[in-house]
């Protein structure tokens, strides 16, 4: 798409050409340039064969653009063209004063956000606390000699690396990070893309996303394109072992973004793998023997005609967190949580602001008690596209027991009111 955008706009200079148009328009929207997005995408929702689905991606690129009563027009028009499209109705309520209001004023006074001091100009994102420190994954230039870039993006490839994290105030999460990230240990890194990872709670076991490529040999889908696929290996030392795919890996379709439970026995993660509800879907493997057992769509209940991704699967309070671009949300990717009560998901909440925003938010990841974690972001002011940060919350649950005051006895299911100004 980087090396495309160029040459549809050579075209563009010579001739008014509406296929053109619509392929630099897709292209910006794939390297999520939505301000150029949103002008080639209105070029064309008005020309007499314009297809509906550049009704949404405009109303994407108003609503990532701040214009959402614009975008919400443009969602409603999408929605008389496809009625059986839950998708733009959902996108058009998320452009509701209201909708906006209750993400915006759920918890922003809630959490203090950061950027993590090891940022570059590239995408820095899918932090996970390993090790003593983070492990990432990264487009920064490591490899000295070779260029190699990705021209999807016109950057390099994705690369794991760590950063050493030090204490500097426990109690108020404050911490120090290696500001110079080494390349990750353990020789998972090839020549394309490698992460984001996910580690078992023991630290025993990798779960790794990377390009359809293994043992020097690149597989491709039946249009040329190199899939994602989840490789497991084993801790011998410093080391990463017996690496092997989900037994479902395909040319033909991704999977990607691990997230393990607590006991090794259920893995997370996405795919566009057929029988979705959308792009890309939240699916999970249960561990059967030694062997990895049917991957088991979570349902629409979770996923949309969307797509759902990075999913973080908090197994202490049966709680998965996920990033959707499908559900009502402040635009682009918005980070979610459901529970899985009774045997079934609940229906996804958004985490609101300030962690969530116009921009893409995504790669959740928190401690035990939820108070403290990371999260990747190319919101506005960042350093490069994707960043990564931290936040802390700035309050905390409390307990309160209720007592007679006559008697001295606990009285059960007190409800507590607070008055105030």
């Amino acid at each position: 798409y980087k090396v495309a955008i160029p040459l549809y706009l050579q075209v563009l200079d010579k001739t008014d050409d509406p296929v053109a148009k619509s392929r630099l328009a897709e292209s910006y929207r794939r390297t999520n340039n939505w301000k150029d997005a949103e002008y080639w995408y209105g070029q064309i929702v008005n020309l007499p064969d314009a297809k509906s689905t550049y009704f949404l991606y405009y109303g994407m690129a108003l609503q990532a653009n701040g214009k959402c009563d614009l975008a919400k027009e443009w969602f409603e028009e999408y929605t008389k063209l496809e009625p059986d499209s839950h998708r733009g109705i959902l996108l058009s309520k998320a452009c509701t004063q209201e909708e906006i209001e209750v993400m915006i004023n759920k918890c922003n006074s809630c959490y203090e956000i950061q950027s993590v001091p090891i940022n570059t100009k590239y995408d820095d994102f899918g932090p996970v606390i390993q090790d003593g420190g983070l492990v990432f994954a990264s487009e920064r230039d490591n490899s000295g000699i070779t260029d190699r870039i990705h021209e999807w993006t016109g950057f390099p490839f994705l690369e794991l690396f760590f950063t050493k994290v030090d204490t500097l105030d426990a109690d108020n999460y404050e911490y120090t990070y290696e500001k110079k990230p080494k390349e990750y240990r353990g020789k998972v890194n090839t020549k394309f893309h490698d992460g984001p990872v996910a580690f078992s709670k023991d630290g025993q076991k990798i779960y790794i996303t990377r390009n359809n490529y293994f043992k020097r040999d690149r597989g491709k889908d039946d249009e040329g394109v190199t899939r994602l696929k989840i490789f497991i290996g084993d801790r011998k030392g410093k080391e990463w072992t017996n690496l092997s795919g989900l037994p479902f890996n395909s040319d033909e379709y991704s999977i990607a973004h691990p997230s393990i439970s607590d006991d090794g026995n259920r893995l997370y993660f996405s795919s566009d793998m057929p029988g979705g509800f959308g792009g890309m879907d939240l699916y999970y493997t249960d561990l059967e023997g030694q062997q990895w057992g049917p991957p088991i769509n979570l349902g629409p209940i979770v996923n949309t005609e969307g797509h759902e991704v990075f999913p973080y699967m908090d197994s202490k309070n049966d709680r998965l967190y996920f990033s959707s671009d499908g559900q009502i949300g402040l635009g682009g990717l918005d980070i979610y949580y459901s529970n899985f009560q009774n045997e079934k998901w609940t229906p996804p909440s958004n985490i609101g602001a300030p962690i969530n925003s116009k921009w893409d938010d995504h790669n959740i990841v928190l401690n035990e008690s939820e108070t403290f974690g990371y999260f990747a972001s190319n919101r506005e002011g960042g350093l490069g596209r994707d960043d990564i940060y931290s936040f802390r919350k700035k309050v905390v649950k409390v307990e309160i027991l209720v007592f007679d005051q006559a008697t001295g006895l606990p009285i059960p299911d007190a409800e507590v009111f607070v008055f105030g100004d």
